[in-house]
């Protein structure tokens, strides 16, 4: 098994077990019986703090039996008419208030207390648009925290500071998509190879650039099956391989295996000009590189990519894409109104996330 958890709810109390259990990893596991009553709210900013004008009238919630549950009942008005924004955005407060102090199931650190002090940045207009390493007729940025950011995973990821390129994406699809793009630039002719529990944003990636594609089965716990990689690499050994390599899938946590993976493509007659490896290393790319070196550059990878508002606990979404930089050039657009080059796939960025991810790494390290 790789990933379980299992809420069993009485009226008298809820029963919470948790099993982590990890590819090569080891087992985590947590039991714990706890009193719904004992559960309090997490901190957090005084509603009077930031709207000091509004009364204490709250909105009804509406919840549905069947179905997604509903938000707040909102309209956009005109100027003048009924539109106390200050009580909207209250109980919109109260709304996630309530729901993040029981929140399971969906792999995000929500541990966002100290982000408070990076508030005083909304006042600006900040815009990281083009190469991160490239200054460009935009002065207000954050490209600064955001070569850090990569300085940081690079590091992690055993690559040398001049060897790579990188930026602070908007989340792991992106970096998906910016991987896989990559791969294909690199080999035009090559078939994309994903296992069926890869993150949809792979197959989207396949569909937008119309690439011919090969879904490789996996084995009960998630993880690729390595045979069936075999077999459909030789039905087509006559076009280079582009495989997404997935570092803990959506519902399994399971990890696909770089070294098994790059034996098979050995046996099979590919040689490292033939093939591109992008590492999708969402949800589980912050622990594998203590783990024996999983993830390293040091192997003939391509790119890695992870998820910033997963374990890293960013609060908005975001993510990190690494890749060599002698494979970046083609990508690179030169764009004159802002006298640089751009390689990204969104082109404007937020800058906040570059200092977000910035303070968490210095967090984690102290």
């Amino acid at each position: 098994s790789n990933c379980f958890s299992i809420l069993i709810i009485s009226k008298q109390k809820t029963t919470l077990a948790i099993n982590l259990c990890f590819t090569r990893m080891g087992i985590l596991s947590l039991e714990m019986d706890f009193e719904l009553s004992a559960m309090t709210p997490r901190s957090l900013a005084r509603r009077r703090l930031l709207f000091p004008n509004v009364d204490n009238k709250k909105q009804k919630v509406e919840q549905s039996g069947a179905g997604p549950r509903k938000n707040l009942q909102l309209e956009v008005l005109e100027p003048g008419l009924k539109n106390d924004l200050d009580t909207i955005l209250v109980n919109y407060l109260d709304t996630l208030t309530q729901r993040v102090n029981f929140h399971l199931g969906y792999p995000v650190n929500i541990c966002y207390d100290h982000y408070a002090s990076l508030a005083p940045l909304l006042q600006f207009h900040l815009n990281n648009c083009g190469d991160p390493f490239l200054q460009n007729t935009v002065d207000f940025h954050s490209k600064d925290f955001e070569v850090a950011v990569l300085d940081w995973f690079a590091q992690l990821w055993e690559i040398e500071k001049d060897q790579y390129w990188g930026y602070v994406t908007n989340g792991g699809t992106e970096g998906n998509l910016h991987g896989i793009l990559l791969g294909r630039e690199l080999l035009p002719e090559g078939i994309l190879y994903a296992s069926k529990d890869s993150h949809y944003s792979v197959f989207k990636a396949a569909r937008m650039y119309r690439m011919d594609s090969e879904t490789i089965n996996t084995s009960v716990n998630g993880e690729m099956d390595y045979s069936d990689l075999r077999a459909k690499l030789l039905q087509n050994k006559d076009k280079p391989a582009i495989i997404n390599v997935t570092i803990g899938t959506t519902f399994k946590g399971a990890i696909d295996d770089v070294d098994v993976i790059l034996e098979t493509l050995k046996d099979c007659g590919y040689s490292q000009h033939r093939f591109y490896i992008h590492c999708d290393a969402a949800l589980c790319g912050l622990m594998t590189p203590f783990i024996n070196n999983m993830i390293s550059f040091k192997k003939p990878i391509g790119s890695v990519t992870i998820s910033g508002h997963k374990f890293l606990g960013c609060p908005m979404p975001c993510g990190v894409q690494i890749t060599r930089k002698s494979y970046i050039n083609n990508l690179s657009t030169n764009v004159e109104y802002i006298a640089s080059v751009d390689a990204t796939i969104s082109g404007s960025r937020t800058t906040r996330n570059s200092v977000y991810c910035g303070a968490k790494c210095r967090h984690k390290r102290s």
